[in-house]
């Protein structure tokens, strides 16, 4: 139960982030600072065995104290934290790992002016061209830095911190009682505010903000009243318009489909065709078979040839013109006729012949 009622806790506190964060890009820059100051930040740095605990107020920072990491039970880092953390206000900071410059890479990308709207999924698509990396294996965070309205570009500050280099770190916190929600960069060589690259798997950033500013809520409820009634109605004509397509669409699939349906009819009377014709055609096997009975025993063939419905016999017999009379009494055989002069070989007592005749059933009377 316990662990039901967190994960409700962190979706709501997650909603409530997204919300704000949306109510507060619409506000003008004077009144935000005034309604949503900047959150205290608890800076994580860790170099090599100490974990340094850094306070950022606005441009202020002040360190806190440190813990040694060497081979410590992450109970005995935690207990050792109490003291460095107490009174500090925890719910209401952002919890951010402290990182070197050269640990991320940083560069600047161009894109159409298209894609500022989906700024983050476009960089994702193309993280794999843009950088060494997948971009299931970084964290990443992407700024414009400027706008070319006659060519419709935009120039972007891509910042790429791979997995590897972070997750292991943020695991480590995690054990110690600590969630970082994002990684704080130093810009090199310019006195700006530092990188805050988001991590995906943060769960303490809605914490910060639920009951910090109730009279912000009350001020933007209206406003947010107002959103919903819009995208409700565009929700509602976009849904008519997609409906419209997929009228015309089934319309179009059902001409289609009767169209194959006649296709299919016509190929299967053209196949019945053929199969009719196979069928009054005999087999090999039937045509050997009756070859074999027909002719008479003191008859033999040295050679055989099928050609379409015609079939060639070439052999000896002893009075070979009776063939003829035998071979269209045969229910698969007719048109017998001899297609070279038949010669009498004196070496075997026989008449050499080469009789041809047509193969196919003859209809019953």
């Amino acid at each position: 139960m316990a662990y039901a009622l967190s994960r409700v806790r962190r979706t709501l506190a997650e909603f409530f982030t997204w919300w704000l964060d949306q109510l507060k890009s619409l506000l003008p820059e004077r009144l935000k600072r005034l309604l949503v100051p900047d959150l205290a930040e608890l800076l994580l740095e860790v170099q090599g065995s100490r974990l340094i605990v850094h306070r950022r107020d606005g441009v202020s920072v002040r360190e806190l104290g440190a813990v040694t990491l060497d081979e410590a039970d992450p109970k005995t880092v935690k207990m050792a934290l109490r003291p460095v953390l107490e009174g500090q206000p925890l719910d209401h900071m952002r919890v951010c790992l402290s990182l070197a410059a050269d640990r991320a890479l940083r560069r600047m990308i161009d894109l159409p002016a298209a894609a500022e709207e989906n700024l983050r999924e476009v960089v994702a698509f193309e993280m794999d061209r843009l950088t060494p990396f997948a971009a299931d294996a970084v964290h990443y965070d992407v700024h414009v830095i400027d706008r070319d309205p006659e060519s419709r570009r935009i120039r972007a500050e891509l910042m790429v911190l791979p997995r590897a280099t972070v997750d292991p770190r943020v695991e480590a916190l995690r054990g110690f009682g600590l969630e970082p929600e994002a990684v704080a960069l130093p810009r090199r060589g310019t006195g700006g505010t530092a990188w805050r690259v988001p991590l995906a798997t943060n769960g303490t950033n809605g914490r910060k903000f639920v009951g910090r500013n109730a009279t912000l809520l009350l001020v933007l409820a209206a406003a947010l009243v107002v959103t919903g009634l819009w995208l409700a109605f565009q929700r509602e004509r976009n849904a008519l318009d997609v409906l419209d397509r997929e009228v015309v669409a089934a319309r179009k699939d059902a001409e289609e489909g009767r169209a194959l349906q006649e296709e299919i009819a016509r190929l299967s009377s053209e196949g019945s065709f053929i199969v009719d014709k196979k069928r009054d055609r005999p087999t090999n096997v039937e045509v050997i078979s009756e070859l074999t009975r027909v002719m008479p025993d003191d008859t033999w063939l040295y050679r055989v040839r099928l050609l379409d419905q015609e079939l060639q016999t070439f052999g000896y017999a002893p009075n070979a013109s009776a063939l003829i009379g035998i071979i269209e009494n045969s229910p698969l055989f007719s048109n017998a006729q001899f297609r070279a002069p038949l010669t009498r070989d004196q070496r075997v007592e026989a008449e050499q012949f080469h009789i041809a005749f047509r193969v196919q059933r003859k209809q019953q009377p």
